[in-house]
């Protein structure tokens, strides 16, 4: 009886299976499910439960040759003249050594396979690497919700000893390099509500002559969402340095709020979706005069509209509520927590 095998690589060690004991259990199973091998009497059914040996099971240990493993110490004696019925086996296999790859049994050495564990997507036994096609890698466009992948081919009756897989994205929106100006802070948002993430940055746009008026700048993602506009430039409040995205008006769109902590003055930016463009700025003032300030953006009081609120090293705080029947900010008050 001959069993050979197909080395695997050693990269797969982490979830190879030894063939050590592969065999421990298949002579045994090959013998005892049989339930007629032989027979002293004609037309009476024997079983045959043992090797030639007398042992009811046997390991094997496969050996390297010139074509792979090899193996023939397993042997079972059949009398003449006998009609084999029924021949089973089960195999079974440790997971504490290496996969021998390919295994297959040619009782009786004719070249033939009586049987054999082997083909497309099989991989080694007791060491699955491939999927159902045999490839190692698969690649799929996936979507929101349950996503179908490839299959991946297993044996009946086994219990899993490890398992794991490698996942690779890749972005549907490449990237790209932009070397416009200085950057001072840069926020995501969706400007045009659509669902996609835009790069809003703030430039202090100083050229050689001397300081300019600080500007906003976007870029939009592209129609089919694979790939980035140019830059759209637009001038802002005098010394900003921050950047606060808020949807003020709640029209679902990301507003823009710049301010810097040295002056107590700071100014928003609404989207107009059929302009396609953010507005000229519109400036506030809050604070002490010679004080330094910061400034957050929120919905203070959950009507859907974004708010503001600013507070200086003073202890002076105040708040600015949009009102959407004047389409702007009013201040609701002024307090000074030191007092």
């Amino acid at each position: 009886m001959m069993t050979r095998g197909s080395p695997v690589q050693s990269s797969a060690k982490s979830k190879q299976i030894a063939f050590t004991l592969i065999l421990l259990m298949i002579f045994s199973q090959l013998v005892v499910l049989i339930p007629s091998v032989g027979a002293d009497t004609a037309g009476t059914p024997t079983l045959r439960t043992t090797f030639s040996n007398g042992n009811s099971d046997i390991v094997i240990n496969l050996e390297v040759n010139a074509t792979g493993y090899a193996n023939n110490s397993a042997e079972l004696e059949i009398p003449q003249n006998t009609t084999v019925g029924e021949l089973s086996f089960s195999l079974h296999y440790s997971h504490t050594t290496d996969s021998p790859g390919d295994v297959w049994l040619d009782i009786d050495q004719d070249g033939l396979s009586e049987w054999e564990f082997g083909g497309t997507g099989y991989g080694g036994i007791g060491n699955q690497t491939r999927f159902s096609d045999d490839s190692f890698h698969s690649s799929s466009s996936l979507s929101d919700g349950m996503n179908p992948g490839q299959n991946i081919l297993l044996p009946k009756n086994i219990s899993v000893h490890s398992s794991s897989i490698s996942i690779d994205y890749s972005p549907q929106n490449s990237g790209i390099w932009y070397n416009d100006t200085d950057i001072v802070d840069l926020a995501t948002v969706d400007i045009d509500d659509d669902n996609s993430v835009e790069l809003l940055v703030l430039s202090p746009w100083e050229s050689e002559s001397g300081p300019v008026f600080p500007e906003i700048g976007w870029v939009n993602n592209n129609s089919n969402n694979d790939g980035f506009t140019s830059f759209t430039w637009l001038e802002t409040c005098p010394f900003s340095e921050n950047l606060e995205i808020t949807d003020f008006n709640g029209d679902g769109y990301d507003d823009v709020l710049t301010w810097t902590p040295i002056a107590g003055r700071f100014c928003y930016h609404l989207w107009n979706p059929s302009a396609n463009n953010y507005s000229a700025a519109n400036e506030l003032l809050g604070g002490n005069i010679g004080e330094e300030i910061f400034v957050i953006t929120e919905d203070i009081n959950g009507d859907g509209f974004g708010d503001i609120v600013y507070a200086d090293t003073s202890g002076n705080f105040g708040y600015y509520q949009w009102k959407s029947n004047v389409n702007g900010f009013e201040l609701i008050d002024e307090w000074d927590y030191l007092s």
